[in-house]
């Protein structure tokens, strides 16, 4: 009896590993931008992270966090879920991204951020306050460059223009809206 009972307890631990290894890689399968899905093994993964990458002059560049990092093996990018991206300038206010989901590509300083994307700056001297809602955005983190080519709304206190691709130029401070631009103003006694 006792080891029918041994069998028994093997038996079930056996098949909750299985079961337990199948349900991990179900979770982690994910799909990259312009990718079918595959099921893919996690290389390694992070929950709530926070890095931070460095210049040549010892200064944060960025700092990129979120809930979970997946590097799923055999990819060529990690998934992160609610990603949060801090873009910092040298003189003026930085810039705050969050959004659903990212992918960040390590080979080419790539970030695609997906899903209700908000990229805010505050307000900085004379500059006002700023936010930008798109549905994609891809960050190049070395050129400092981010592009989308999905319909954006850029707006401050007093106005706001809508556009149908945008190029944000961080360190210039460059916002290019290019095509389909439609904007409105209202003065600052009446936007408040």
């Amino acid at each position: 009896m006792r080891g029918r009972s041994l069998a028994v307890v093997a038996a079930f631990t056996v098949a909750g590993g299985v079961g337990s290894l199948y349900l991990e890689n179900a979770m982690f399968q994910t799909t990259e931008p312009g990718t079918a899905a595959e099921a893919a093994v996690p290389e390694y993964f992070f929950d709530q992270f926070r890095m931070r990458v460095m210049g040549a002059d010892g200064r944060p560049e960025y700092v990129l966090g979120g809930e979970r990092l997946i590097r799923l093996s055999g990819a060529d990018s990690s998934e992160i879920a609610a990603p949060r991206l801090r873009i910092t300038r040298t003189r003026e206010a930085p810039w705050d991204v969050a959004a659903e989901r990212a992918w960040l590509f390590e080979a080419s300083e790539l970030i695609k951020l997906r899903g209700s994307v908000v990229l805010a700056r505050a307000a900085h001297g004379a500059s006002p306050a700023l936010d930008v809602a798109t549905e994609a955005l891809d960050v190049d983190t070395a050129g400092r460059v981010a592009r989308t080519d999905v319909p954006v709304r850029v707006r401050s206190d007093t106005w706001q223009i809508e556009s149908a691709a945008l190029v944000a130029r961080f360190e210039e401070g460059l916002l290019d809206l290019t095509g389909n631009v439609h904007g409105t103003y209202r003065p600052a006694a009446e936007a408040r």
